[in-house]
């Protein structure tokens, strides 16, 4: 089969940013499907559904009182930040109220994966030279088909707010264009969001923020830190506010509450939850294995629904080595995805003993740049073996391998370099 000279050409803008709109309507049709599709959906096994979840019923309790317009006034009412509730007392006031998470499900979903789209094209750029919609399209994919993603999508979790708002702060933060007013303020409001859904996660998420006012322009620096202040100050606010409301001090929170069920462990704000000593067998467990104490959970561990996890690393060394300056809000991010990642490996909840309960979502928000970094780790590999490729076929010239075969190796490795190249340069 024999392309035209000018294939594959580059998407303008506009073509780019009709494409990113596509892939979040795909997506937000592939939500609903899924949520239709869910046994646990209300109404459908039990009257209640996943509502008769834990977490999921303290959800919809605070959506309740949330959409009355009043503030929740006991700690029942208020068990988990509001900054996911307060999507389902949208949606109740619009009229969704046998399930008001599911649209607001389907609109994050949507959200994800257009940002994923985005970002995707932007990391391609900075590492690889030029953007790419296959690429972007690959890793979009694996996000919603192959990687834990999805199954907090479907059942409503407040970890897919934190996941809509840090890729939002990542396309905030990589825009080419100067860092404006509105763009910082931007970044405070939604830090303070994934603090209203769930506290802890904002401290990881704002590495990438901190990158980014050490690399840009003394002028935007303080643009950036004026105005993130700001944003979040706004939302901090209302958070202490209700906080007091409802438990009579602006600083105690919601986790003050959840108690644990073993004698002596306090409640999850506790450090005798957090442990070192637990992070290599968390990890093991909750990543490879899906085991503990030699005993076979039922649900899968992460490595088995994200095979090309194996890949991420590599993303992140290719991006380490070929991004440079240009490339430390995303190294910050690469840190933060770490970091944040033996947080929760050190947590009581952190390990395989848990999975069943779905502490898979306690790494969801770094589920998108793992994705991305995995199909930078598969191409990077792809151009490594390409040049080893040429490497040996530059060895074997006029030596062991005949001309007229050298001419064929010379010829496959051509149509694979150019298979792969279309494959990937889709714009």
């Amino acid at each position: 089969m024999s392309f035209p000279r000018e294939w594959p050409r580059r998407l303008s803008t506009r073509e780019s940013a009709v494409l990113c709109a596509l892939v979040g309507l795909a997506a937000a049709s592939y939500a609903v499907y899924g949520i239709l599709l869910n046994p646990l959906r209300p109404h459908v096994l039990t009257p209640l559904g996943y509502y008769g979840q834990v977490d999921q019923s303290y959800y919809l309790r605070s959506a309740r009182v949330l959409a009355k317009l009043r503030l929740p006034n006991a700690p029942v009412q208020y068990f988990y930040g509001l900054g996911y509730p307060v999507l389902g007392a949208l949606f109740t006031r619009i009229g969704f109220r046998g399930d008001p998470f599911a649209p607001a499900d389907v609109l994050l979903f949507g959200g994800i994966c257009s940002l994923t789209f985005m970002l995707t094209n932007r990391l391609w750029q900075l590492v690889f030279g030029r953007t790419s919609a296959a690429a972007a399209l690959v890793a979009v994919a694996v996000l919603a088909f192959s990687s834990p993603l999805f199954q907090f999508i479907v059942t409503p979790e407040n970890s897919s707010v934190v996941v809509f708002a840090f890729l939002a702060i990542m396309v905030l933060l990589t825009a080419p264009r100067t860092i404006t007013w509105i763009r910082a303020v931007g970044v405070g409001l939604l830090l303070g969001w994934i603090l209203a859904a769930r506290y802890g996660d904002v401290v990881f998420v704002a590495l990438p923020v901190v990158a980014a006012l050490a690399m840009v322009r003394r002028d935007e620096r303080a643009r950036l830190a004026a105005g993130t202040a700001i944003g979040l100050f706004v939302v901090v606010a209302v958070i202490g506010y209700s906080q007091y409301h409802a438990f009579g001090s602006p600083l105690t929170t919601p986790y003050h509450f959840h108690t644990r069920l073993q004698p002596g462990l306090g409640n999850d704000q506790s450090l005798k939850n957090y442990r070192l000593a637990w992070v290599p067998s968390h990890f093991l467990g909750v990543v490879v294995t899906g085991r503990i104490n030699g005993r076979q959970e039922p649900t899968n561990p992460m490595l088995l629904q994200f095979p090309l996890l194996l890949f991420a690393p590599i993303g992140a060394f290719a991006v380490l080595r070929r991004a440079g300056r240009n490339g430390a809000v995303w190294l910050a991010a690469i840190v933060a995805s770490t970091l944040a990642s033996l947080f929760y490996f050190a947590f009581i909840a952190g390990g395989a003993g848990d999975l069943a309960y779905g502490n898979l979502r306690y790494w969801a928000t770094w589920y998108p740049l793992w994705a991305m970094l995995a199909v930078a780790g598969v191409y990077y590999v792809l151009l490594i073996l390409r040049a080893r490729v040429r490497a040996a076929r530059d060895r074997t010239e006029g030596g062991v391998v005949g001309r007229g075969e050298d001419r064929a190796i010379e010829q496959i490795s051509n149509q694979a370099r150019s298979v792969i190249d279309r494959a990937i340069y889709g714009a």
